[in-house]
C-alpha cells in the first residue's frame, strides 16, 4: 500500500510542474527527479538533471546528464551515489547510470541501463539491469530493478 501512495505522490508532484513544461522550448533547465525503486528491497532516490526540455505539438523530448543518490534500509543503511544520462521521448524512457552501492564500507560498482515507459517526460517507469563491474556484490540489491521517477521542472 505504501508503494501506491508513493506512486500517487510522485505523479501528483510531477503534475504541479505542468505550466513550466508547457513553456519549455528547447531550454536547458535544472530538474529535480525524486523516485523509488525495488530491487530486493525498496530504495528511495533523489536526482538532479541538467536537461534540455522540448515541449511542443505532438512531441516531448527531455534529455541530459544527471547525478543522484539512492538509499535503502532493511537491516542497515545502503546508499549509492550515481551519475548518468537520461533520454525521454513521448512514451519511451531510456537511462544509463554508473552506480556505486556503499554497504558497510564496501563498494559495489554497477553499470545500470534502464528502459521503460515515460509519461511525456513528467514521470518514468523503468526496468533496469544492475550489471556488476567489480568482485564485491552487496546482498542488499539484485541484478534486476523496477524504478518510478518524477521529473519536476520549476517555473
Amino acid at each position: 500500500m505504501r508503494i501506491v501512495w508513493l506512486t500517487l505522490l510522485l505523479v501528483g508532484l510531477s503534475s504541479l510542474s505542468v505550466s513550466a513544461w508547457a513553456q519549455a522550448k528547447g531550454d536547458w533547465s535544472l530538474i529535480a527527479s525524486p523516485g523509488i525503486s525495488y530491487q530486493k528491497q525498496i530504495f528511495g532516490e533523489i536526482n538532479a538533471m541538467y536537461a534540455n526540455v522540448q515541449f511542443g505539438p505532438g512531441a516531448v523530448l527531455v534529455h541530459g546528464p544527471r547525478i543522484g543518490l539512492e538509499a535503502g534500509y532493511r537491516d542497515h543503511l545502503v546508499y549509492a551515489p550515481k551519475i548518468g544520462y537520461e533520454f525521454d521521448f513521448i512514451l519511451v524512457a531510456l537511462r544509463a547510470n554508473l552506480v556505486g552501492y556503499v554497504d558497510q564500507g564496501q563498494v559495489d560498482l554497477r553499470l545500470l541501463p534502464e528502459a521503460g515507459l515515460s509519461f511525456f517526460g513528467f514521470a518514468n517507469f523503468t526496468y533496469g539491469y544492475n550489471a556488476p563491474l567489480g568482485t564485491y556484490r552487496t546482498p542488499a540489491t539484485s541484478l534486476h530493478r523496477l524504478t518510478l521517477t518524477a521529473n519536476l521542472l520549476r517555473d
